[in-house]
């Protein structure tokens, strides 16, 4: 079908995160983020920020002994809370969209568990989104969100991060910021700075240490 064109990537990497999941640590993620935009990378209003949440499934396969490939499917929410306290005004843009972060973890100690590292890219495409506009207090528009003719309904994003690990569980706190390194125009961009917590499936026990490191 020529409506789903342009989702192939997304597709594409749905399948090979599920493939991965096969013979991977996994497991469900779930977190609270909080959504700006503004211009360039990383760029938002720390004034206009809006809260949501996030959930989804994450997989993870060892490259190295500190070293992991982490593919994450992830519904989660954009946008912003714009506010204007002398005219009374305020603008909330909801943005609904599927996430396909592929990150490299790096654990900063040999030994399992403990702190480590988070970056690498992620794929999104838009779902579905709304717009609502109050004045001095009443709701004067509410419509579904439309995107323009210039704008992409995929948006490729810089994920960054740092967080704590157990056995079954891992913590962390990322950012995430849509990019147009191409686009000779500097374009508003989506970012979405959250706290998640995942629980860790398929992660056997670590191994006793060996007699020559006793």
């Amino acid at each position: 079908m020529p409506e789903l064109r342009p989702m192939r990537p997304i597709l594409a990497m749905l399948l090979s995160a599920c493939a991965l999941c096969a013979r991977a640590q996994h497991g469900p993620r779930i977190g609270i983020g909080m959504a700006t935009q503004g211009p360039g990378t990383f760029g938002g209003s720390t004034a206009n920020m809006l809260p949501g949440l996030m959930a989804g499934w994450h997989a993870e396969a060892k490259l190295h002994q500190q070293m992991s490939l982490v593919p994450e499917v992830l519904w989660l929410t954009k946008g912003s809370f714009v506010r204007n306290p002398a005219q009374g005004a305020s603008t909330l843009l909801l943005l609904r969209y599927v996430e396909v972060p592929i990150l490299l973890k790096i654990s900063t100690d040999r030994k399992p568990d403990g702190i480590f590292l988070l970056g690498g890219f992620s794929l999104g495409w838009f779902i579905r989104g709304q717009e609502q506009r109050w004045l001095n207090g009443n709701l004067v528009w509410d419509e579904p969100y439309r995107l323009a003719d210039a704008q992409r309904r995929s948006q490729l994003s810089l994920n960054l991060g740092a967080g704590m690990e157990s056995r079954r569980w891992t913590f962390d706190v990322r950012g995430m910021s849509s990019m147009s390194p191409f686009d000779p125009l500097v374009r508003l961009q989506n970012q979405v700075y959250a706290l998640t917590v995942a629980y860790r499936m398929g992660n056997p026990p670590p191994e006793p240490p060996s007699p020559a490191e006793d």
